[in-house]
C-alpha cells in the first residue's frame, strides 16, 4: 500500500472509481449538470494529491486546486439555476 502513495498510483486508482460513480449516475448528469461538475472538481484535487505525493512544483500543485475551485463555482452556479426554476413547497 505504501509503494501505491509513493509512486502516485493511488490518485490512479481514485479516478478510475470516480469514472465508475459517474458511470452509474449518467441518468442523473443529464437531469443534474452539476453532479458532473462536482465529480470534476473533485478530479482535480486528486491529481492535485497525486502532484503532491509525487512532489511536483506548487504551481502544478496549484493549477489543479484553481481548476478544482473554478469546477465547483460552475457546480454552484448550476444549483442556484436549478433552484430558481423549483417551486417553493
Amino acid at each position: 500500500m505504501e509503494a501505491a502513495f509513493q509512486s502516485g498510483n493511488i490518485a490512479f486508482a481514485l479516478l478510475i472509481l470516480m469514472a465508475a460513480e459517474m458511470f452509474l449516475l449518467r441518468r442523473y448528469l443529464r437531469n443534474l449538470p452539476f453532479l458532473a461538475l462536482g465529480l470534476c472538481a473533485g478530479a482535480c484535487l486528486v491529481l492535485a494529491l497525486r502532484a503532491a505525493l509525487l512532489q511536483q512544483g506548487w504551481m502544478v500543485i496549484g493549477s489543479f486546486m484553481a481548476l478544482s475551485f473554478v469546477f465547483h463555482l460552475l457546480e454552484i452556479q448550476q444549483c442556484l439555476r436549478l433552484a430558481k426554476r423549483l417551486p417553493l413547497a
